[in-house]
C-alpha cells in the first residue's frame, strides 16, 4: 500500500541520520521476513520490523488515548491491534535471527491522531507518566499475552513514531484546551503551551515525536543506546530531521 512504501522511506531517512543504513530484506522464502538489516559501516547491525498504525485501522474512543482514568472498552481495540502487531514483528524477527545474535527493533509508525504512545505503554507494561497515582498498567493482560508467547525476549528496542496530520480547529474556535497527559508530558520536555499549540492535535495527539523503549531483558542495551538513542524521546522538526 502507499502508506507502508511511504514509511519505509521514512524509515531509511531516520536512520540515515543516525548514521545507519537501512537495507530492504531480501524475501529468499515463503516465510514472512522483518522489513529491514540495518548496517553500520557495511556490517549487519540489527533487525528491524515497520508496524504502521492507519487512521482507519481503530475507531476513535470518546475520550482522549493513553490516560489513564479511561475505561478499558474504550482502549481495547487499539491494546489488542498493538499486542497484534508486536506478536507478528516477534515472528518475523524470530525467523530470521533465531539465536538472537543481534539486536531487534520494532519501528511503530502512527499515523491516527486518536491514538498515542500511552496506547504501546499499556501493552508492553511501562509506567506512564500521567496527573494521577494509579499503578500502571492497569490491564496486564496485554503483556502477558506477550510473555506467554515470549514474544518481548525476542524483542530489545520499540521505536515509536508519532507521525500524522494535525487536525484543524474551525475557523474562529476556541483553542485547543490540553488535558493532563498533555500538560505532563510538556513539563517533561521542558516546552510551554506556546509551542504545543503548533504540533498537538485537537485530540492532544503530539505529532512528530519519536519515543524510545529498551526492553529490560536486552543484552544489546549499552549498543542500541550508543547507535540510536539513550533518550527517551526526541523531538523531530520534521518527519527524518533530528
Amino acid at each position: 500500500m502507499p502508506e507502508d512504501s511511504q514509511d519505509k522511506q521514512l524509515i531509511i531517512e531516520f536512520f540515515k541520520k543516525k548514521g545507519i543504513e537501512a537495507r530492504s530484506f531480501s524475501k529468499t522464502s515463503d516465510m514472512s521476513n522483518p522489513d529491514f538489516e540495518l548496517y553500520i559501516d557495511g556490517r549487519l547491525f540489527a533487525y528491524c520490523e515497520l508496524k504502521s498504525i492507519m487512521p482507519y485501522e481503530l475507531l476513535s474512543s470518546n475520550l482522549p488515548s493513553g490516560q489513564i482514568f479511561q475505561v478499558e472498552q474504550n482502549d481495547s481495540a487499539a491494546f489488542n491491534n498493538i499486542q497484534k502487531k508486536i506478536h507478528d514483528a516477534a515472528k518475523q524477527l524470530r525467523s530470521v535471527n533465531p539465536d538472537h545474535d543481534l539486536p531487534n527493533i520494532v519501528f511503530f509508525v502512527n499515523h491516527n491522531p486518536h491514538r498515542n504512545v500511552g496506547d504501546l505503554k499499556e501493552v508492553i507494561g511501562v509506567p506512564s507518566f500521567n496527573a494521577l497515582d494509579i499503578p500502571c498498567p492497569l490491564y496486564p493482560k496485554y503483556r502477558n499475552r506477550l510473555l506467554k508467547n515470549n514474544d518481548l525476549l525476542v524483542l530489545d528496542y520499540i521505536i515509536y513514531l508519532e507521525f500524522h496530520d494535525k487536525e484543524e480547529k474551525e475557523e474562529g474556535g476556541e483553542a485547543t484546551a490540553l488535558d493532563d497527559y498533555a500538560k505532563d508530558f510538556l513539563k517533561f520536555v521542558g516546552k510551554d503551551e506556546k509551542w504545543a499549540k503548533e504540533v498537538i492535535s485537537t485530540k492532544h495527539s503530539i505529532s512528530n515525536i519519536a519515543y524510545y523503549f529498551l526492553l529490560d531483558e536486552s543484552r544489546f542495551q549499552d549498543v542500541l543506546k550508543e547507535k540510536i538513542s539513550s533518550k527517551y524521546c526526541e523531538i523531530l522538526t520534521n518527519a527524518t530531521q533530528q
